[in-house]
């Protein structure tokens, strides 16, 4: 379930050029929304950074806890695993609600994890593709749904001495359909930020931080 935040916002991946420069939208004292618009493509790019207590094993469950996804994600209405390829990678589908003039829409993806040297998670999310849903229910409600195309997303969680987790997220998605510029970008900002602070509400004190995974390797403190 480690992409389903990608759904939030129409994006393509640009570089830090003088055009293409971060806005910070919002920022607390655990959380920042910061983003960068393509005019010329009525997208947007969203980079979320947080910090939260938790351990590496802790968050990296708590994510991929299919049954309570649409607990913490924003307007998230379930997640299925399609095909468990390893511990670290799987392919699922996440469904979403439709809002006000937005239809509902999905999206299929396949996850992969490793761990750096210095003991950093990175999480790399791609548009999965000639994946079939033996699901009849499921795949009869997809063919309701809009269908975001993942372009990139990407994790990058590091662990720090205190014992928290500096989590970013840089996101890279379209999610089709007509919506104008001006609705994805709000609904985007909001839900991203909205996701966000509940995933720090919610990791410290969840049921996964008692269990560990055999192989993550957790920083001595």
């Amino acid at each position: 379930m480690l992409a389903s935040l990608a759904w939030l916002c129409s994006v393509v991946y640009a570089a830090d050029t003088p055009q293409t420069k971060w806005n910070e939208w919002k920022t607390s004292p655990t959380t920042t929304v910061k983003y960068k618009e393509l005019e010329s493509e009525k997208l947007i790019t969203i980079h979320a950074k947080t910090v939260v207590k938790s351990s590496i094993s802790g968050f990296i469950q708590f994510i991929q806890d299919t049954q309570h996804v649409n607990n913490w994600l924003d307007n998230a209405k379930s997640t299925h695993v399609i095909e468990q390829i390893s511990i670290y990678k799987n392919v699922f589908v996440t469904q979403f609600y439709g809002l006000w003039l937005i239809k509902p829409r999905y999206m299929l993806v396949t996850s992969e994890y490793w761990q750096n040297k210095d003991l950093s998670i990175e999480i790399k999310v791609q548009e999965a593709k000639n994946i079939r849903i033996n699901d009849s229910i499921l795949s009869k409600e997809l063919e309701k749904q809009i269908k975001i195309t993942v372009i990139n997303a990407k994790w990058h969680i590091t662990p720090n001495q205190d014992r928290t987790l500096t989590i970013e997220y840089t996101f890279t998605v379209d999610p089709k359909g007509t919506l104008p510029f001006w609705i994805t970008k709000r609904f985007s900002l909001k839900g991203i930020w909205n996701t966000m602070e509940t995933l720090n509400e919610q990791l410290p004190t969840s049921k996964w931080q008692s269990h560990h995974l055999t192989h993550i390797n957790e920083p001595s403190h």
